[in-house]
């Protein structure tokens, strides 16, 4: 037991060794203002532990912390991009040398409209749902400010990059669902892309009927039965 409150106590004194304090200020649905502050503190191995009295400030936080580990706000920054299908605008239309790789993958993923549908259907989320989105977004823009406020500093992939900018909830969503399909439809981003099926029917499958007749024949077996009359 003594162990553990010592523990308690090093762990503390660590946290606010490394603490921050953000005040929130939010506007709700019913227009009111909203304000609390937002405690971010990392232990000595650089963990957030965030401290918010609402999902809003939650979420706020946990951007704020995301962000600041610099390796992850250039990480954050060009998934935004990739959803909104804006590669090539911001960072030319190739990866390397005439791959073409960011032009494929805004046609890619403005195919997939992940951010459209998204805002399409934002209304449609939970009321919790919007707050920690609408808190996200409002984190991460904050940590942007503080950027531009020499406060904080971006990652070396990012630094000064224009395509660097703020987000709003439908980009924090719609990052969150092109997940559930980088290894799915993400996939097949360049295939979508260079898929050329012609004019007409070219590109419907059509059995090959030989094949088909041989492996029927090949297959097919005759049986006889003898069945018993019913007594």
């Amino acid at each position: 037991m003594a162990t553990h409150k010592v523990m308690v106590k090093v762990l503390s004194i660590l946290f606010l060794f490394f603490g921050l304090q953000l005040a929130v200020a939010s506007e709700n649905t019913s227009s009111k203002i909203l304000s609390e502050t937002v405690n971010v503190m990392r232990s000595q191995y650089g963990m957030a532990h965030i401290e918010a009295t609402s999902l809003y400030g939650l979420a706020y936080g946990n951007a704020y912390a995301q962000a600041q580990a610099q390796d992850h706000i250039c990480i954050l920054a060009d998934g935004y991009l990739r959803n909104r299908g804006q590669r090539a605008e911001y960072l030319g239309p190739d990866r390397q040398l005439n791959d073409n790789a960011h032009v494929i993958s805004d046609f890619g993923y403005r195919i997939l409209d992940v951010y459209g549908r998204t805002q399409r259907h934002y209304s449609e989320l939970s009321d919790d749902t919007q707050a920690l989105a609408e808190g996200f977004a409002a984190g991460y823009n904050r940590f942007l400010a503080e950027v531009n406020l020499g406060h904080e500093k971006l990652g070396k992939e990012c630094l000064d990059a224009s395509w660097v900018m703020p987000i709003d909830a439908v980009d924090v969503v719609a990052g969150i669902l092109s997940l559930g399909i980088q290894s799915s439809s993400g996939r097949f981003v360049p295939v979508f892309v260079q898929a050329h099926p012609g004019e007409q029917d070219e590109w419907r499958p059509s059995l090959v009927k030989n094949m088909v007749r041989n492996s029927w024949e090949m297959n097919l077996v005759q049986t006889d039965f003898s069945i018993p009359e019913h007594q």
